[in-house]
């Protein structure tokens, strides 16, 4: 049993250990709270924070070694990097690999990505059912007052569906909801 903080994810077998660095970016992602709740984690993660920082001008062994100093010099773990200066240089210079690092930022960006694309989808595709309910309600003659009534949307957003539609019959509930967003993008 290892009682340090690196040494337990490094006892962990193969195909959990790479999985350390998604659980803690998940930990940490709300807020930052588990972060202000374990003070042993936060300083664990500002020395990562400098390692990496340091890590983009200089190799990975020269950027652990100024992270170290850097973090006794701020009190960042200063104990626990003292007393095992030697290990922890080395375990996170064996640890490090910028390949892996790279592979699961790239698929966390992935998966951002995904995401954000299913939102906007969602959104787009309820502003095209909008357009579609709109462009019904003004071949029944309907006003915008009573169209915002009945739909509960504000009438500003009705008059400028309602006014692209009156302008060119012929434009698709897409191409309008596209107009519109890079109209408010604008």
């Amino acid at each position: 049993m290892n009682n340090n903080l690196h040494g337990m994810f490094l006892d962990m077998p193969e195909t959990n250990r790479k999985h350390k660095d998604t659980v803690f970016r998940k930990l940490f992602s709300d807020k930052g709270r588990l972060l202000e709740q374990c003070q042993p984690l936060k300083e664990y993660a500002l020395y990562v924070d400098k390692v990496r920082k340091f890590n983009k001008t200089m190799l990975i062994k020269e950027a652990v070694i100024c992270a170290v100093e850097e973090c006794i010099k701020e009190g960042i773990l200063k104990d626990f990097l003292i007393s095992q200066k030697r290990e922890v240089i080395a375990m996170s210079i064996y640890e490090y690999d910028e390949e892996a690092v790279l592979a699961m930022l790239a698929e966390e960006y992935r998966e951002d990505g995904i995401e954000i694309g299913r939102t906007e989808g969602r959104a787009e595709g309820k502003a095209e059912g909008l357009v579609s309910i709109i462009r019904r309600m003004l071949t029944k003659g309907m006003s915008y007052e009573e169209m915002a009534d009945i739909l509960d949307e504000d009438i500003t957003v009705i008059s400028r569906i309602a006014d692209k539609i009156n302008e060119d019959s012929t434009i698709t509930d897409r191409e309008i909801v596209d107009e519109l967003i890079i109209c408010d993008n604008a």
